[in-house]
Order: C-alpha cells, then structure tokens, then sequence
C-alpha cells in the first residue's frame, strides 16, 4: 500500500530509549494501548483456492470498525467499541450497546474519528 523504503535503525533506537524514558514514569496499570481494525462481514472473497484473483464480483462497503484497548498489565479492559454506519441498528432493538457490555458509535463511513476517541 505504500512504497517500501529503508528505515534509519539509528533513528528507531533513539525513539525507542525515548518512549523507554517516558514510560518508566508511569505504572505498568496506567499505559493503555489501543488497536482498531475493520471488518467487512459482507465483503466476497476476492482470491479463490487457487489463491487467482476472483472477477465479476462487486464489492460490498458494509464495513464494522472494532476497537480494542487494554492496559500493560492486563489488569484493566476497556468494552469493545464497535463504529457502524446506522444510527439506530436493528440487531439493537430492545437493548442498547452498554446493557451488552460495548460501546457503539455511528457515522457515515465507519472510520474512527477523532471526536470517538477522545470519548
């Protein structure tokens, strides 16, 4: 997706001590990472078994971005957060997100926003 290059391992290094640095201030109970992905539950396989690339199937956009955070040591886990395009979807009917232990949020493409993550 983007052009390989090579990479200043002197300048990793250097980044790498800094953020050691940082870090050594703060309890392992107080570092949270997070990681997001995104699911196309809908999308069609665009390889066969043959690993030869599938034609004459339009891709679905149906998209679910996932967002998982935790903290080091692993004491702490925050509820799954789940981004969709509906505001108010059908599989929600008669319950909401937190009586069933995530978070939703919606917007027109599905991406994390910077207004989600900060919440």
């Amino acid at each position: 997706h983007g052009e390989a290059g090579s990479v200043d391992l002197t300048a990793v290094e250097a980044e790498k001590m800094r953020l050691k640095a940082i870090l050594a201030n703060y309890a392992p109970k107080d570092i949270f990472n997070f990681d997001e992905t995104s699911f196309f539950p809908l999308a069609p396989p665009d390889h066969g078994l043959a690993t030869q690339q599938m034609s004459g199937k339009k891709k679905d956009k149906f998209r679910i971005t996932i967002g998982l955070a935790c903290n080091v040591d692993g004491s702490e886990k925050l509820p799954l957060l789940f981004i969709g395009k509906s505001a108010k979807p059908r599989c929600f009917r008669g319950c909401t997100p937190k009586a069933l232990g995530f978070d939703y949020y919606n917007n027109k493409k599905a991406w994390m926003t910077m207004v989600i993550f900060e919440e």
